[in-house]
């Protein structure tokens, strides 16, 4: 099982690095096992993603595209207090298209962080919307 220690900035972007690259290498395991075990996932266009099995089935099913997608996570905000606490980040991804056309899409994500009896830090409920801000780059053909 995967915890952060404390929601300190230092701390939330080395997990967002760990993640990027458990990403890349197909991990979808560990990935999954930064949720709790009853956590929620919310992606956009599909039903909520209940429980640690069902989101690692969900980070499995986006490794494989790790080939043909490059991830990066832009940590925006992060607040706690207590056990409860949540970070705000930006999630660019890039897909090389048979055209050779880079696709670029922006999500903007929210996770709430619960502390657990232990004193470590677990997702349980992630949420990634697509950002559709006309002053963006996403959905542009590179």
């Amino acid at each position: 099982m995967a915890t952060l220690a404390t929601l300190d900035p230092q701390e939330v972007e080395r997990y967002a690095r760990t993640f990027e690259a458990l990403f890349y290498q197909g991990d979808f395991m560990t990935m999954a096992s930064y949720y709790t075990e009853d956590a929620q996932l919310m992606s956009e266009g599909q039903e909520i993603i209940r429980g640690r099995k069902a989101i690692e089935q969900f980070w499995q099913a986006v490794c494989q595209m790790a080939g043909h997608m490059k991830r990066n996570i832009e940590i925006q905000e992060i607040v706690s207090s207590s056990d409860i606490g949540y970070v705000r980040s930006k999630v660019t991804t890039q897909i090389q298209g048979a055209d050779a056309q880079v696709m670029i899409t922006i999500f903007k994500d929210i996770s709430i962080w619960k502390r657990g009896i232990d004193g470590t830090w677990q997702l349980a409920v992630d949420i990634a919307n697509h950002d559709p801000a006309p002053h963006s780059q996403q959905d542009q053909a590179v």
